[in-house]
């Protein structure tokens, strides 16, 4: 999705089992999104991916990686992020 406000009007028709998030959005930021997500119990068991290209000394300014998140820093190995989608898709139970 091209923001996070047009993710949370399509996720209830698309029911994500996982979402990679940039933290760094306009509007309606990454950290925003992740606890909207939390809030709601549909998203209980959506697995959160957060991305960001701040510095780590950045990140923590604005409070850290949201919590419950996964954080990856850019620039992301795709190869290492394919793993490991592939790995969680194949060990996860999507009831």
């Amino acid at each position: 999705m091209a923001s996070a406000i047009e993710a949370l009007l399509h996720l209830p028709v698309f029911k994500p089992h996982i979402m990679l998030i940039d933290l760094l959005m306009p509007k309606v930021d990454g950290w925003e999104l992740v606890k909207r997500l939390q809030q709601n119990e549909d998203f209980s068991k959506l697995q959160i991916i957060t991305l960001s290209a701040l510095s780590l000394a950045e990140l923590k300014d604005r409070g850290g990686p949201p919590t419950g998140s996964l954080f990856i820093a850019k620039p992301v190995d795709l190869g290492w992020l394919r793993g490991y989608l592939v790995g969680l898709l194949g060990t996860k139970a999507w009831a």
